[in-house]
C-alpha cells in the first residue's frame, strides 16, 4: 500500500481554511442628497412665534368673541381661581413686610378741667401727644425668608393654575363653537340635497310617466331621497 507523505498536511491545511474567519467590514454609508423632492415648498418655522393671547381673535368671528368675553366675566370657577390668586398675593405681600422694620406712629389729644376757682371759673387745659413704635424681628435662622419663598412659589403656583383653567375653558369653548358651525353647516348642506333629491324624483316620476324610464329609476331615486332625509333627522 502506498502512502503519500504529503496527505496529512493537505488535510490539516483544509481544517485551518475552513476554520479561519474572514473580516467583514461594513458598508460604507450612502453620501446624504444635496436636496430632497419637495423641500422647496417647506418653510422654516421661526424660532420664536408670537401668539397673542387672545388668540381666538385669530379666527376673526366676532360672536365668538363675544363669548369669550362672557366666559371670563360669567365662569365661576374661574372666578374662585382668581380669588385663590389674590388672596396667595395677600400672603405674598404679608411675608414679604415681616421681613423689613415697622414703623407705627400715634397721636392723642386730651382735654382737662380743673375746679372752680375763687371767681367760680375752671380752667380748660388741652395736652396733645405723639408716640412712634419701630418693630424688627432679625430673621436669624432663615424663618421670615423661608416663609417669604413659600409664599412665592404658592402665588406663582396659583396663577399658573388660573392660566390653566382659563386657557382650558377658552378651548372647550372654542372647540364648541365651530364644532356647532359645522354642524349647521352639514345641516344647511343636507337640507340642499333634500330639495334637489326631491326635485330628482319629481323629475324621475314624470318620465316614468312619460315611459322613458324604468320604474327601477323612480325606486332608486326615492331611496336616495329617502336615505338623505335619514341622514337630515339625524
Amino acid at each position: 500500500m502506498t502512502r503519500h507523505p504529503f496527505l496529512p498536511l493537505a488535510l490539516s491545511s483544509l481544517l485551518l481554511a475552513g476554520c479561519a474567519v474572514t473580516a467583514q467590514r461594513p458598508p460604507a454609508e450612502p453620501p446624504p442628497p444635496a436636496t430632497f423632492q419637495g423641500s422647496a415648498d417647506w418653510q422654516r418655522v421661526p424660532a420664536q412665534v408670537s401668539v397673542p393671547e387672545a388668540w381666538w381673535t385669530m379666527f376673526q368671528d366676532p360672536v365668538l368673541d363675544r363669548l369669550q368675553a362672557e366666559l371670563v366675566v360669567g365662569n365661576q370657577n374661574l372666578a374662585v381661581a382668581l380669588a385663590q390668586v389674590r388672596s396667595a398675593r395677600a400672603v405674598l405681600t404679608a411675608s414679604q413686610s415681616a421681613v423689613f422694620p415697622t414703623l407705627s406712629l400715634g397721636a392723642g389729644s386730651t382735654r382737662a378741667a380743673t375746679a372752680e376757682n375763687n371767681n367760680g371759673q375752671r380752667n380748660l387745659s388741652t395736652s396733645n401727644s405723639l408716640t412712634a413704635n419701630a418693630a424688627w424681628e432679625v430673621d436669624l435662622w432663615g424663618r421670615l425668608a423661608e416663609g417669604v419663598k413659600a409664599a412665592g412659589a404658592s402665588y406663582q403656583a396659583s396663577e399658573a393654575d388660573l392660566a390653566a383653567l382659563r386657557l382650558s375653558a377658552q378651548a372647550t369653548l372654542t372647540q364648541s363653537y365651530f364644532s356647532l358651525r359645522t354642524a349647521e353647516a352639514q345641516q344647511a348642506v343636507l337640507e340642499r340635497t333634500v330639495a334637489a333629491s326631491e326635485r330628482t324624483l319629481s323629475l324621475t316620476e314624470a318620465r316614468y310617466a312619460a315611459g322613458v324610464v324604468s320604474q327601477s329609476d323612480v325606486l332608486q331615486a326615492r331611496t336616495q331621497l329617502r336615505s338623505v332625509q335619514a341622514q337630515l333627522s339625524d
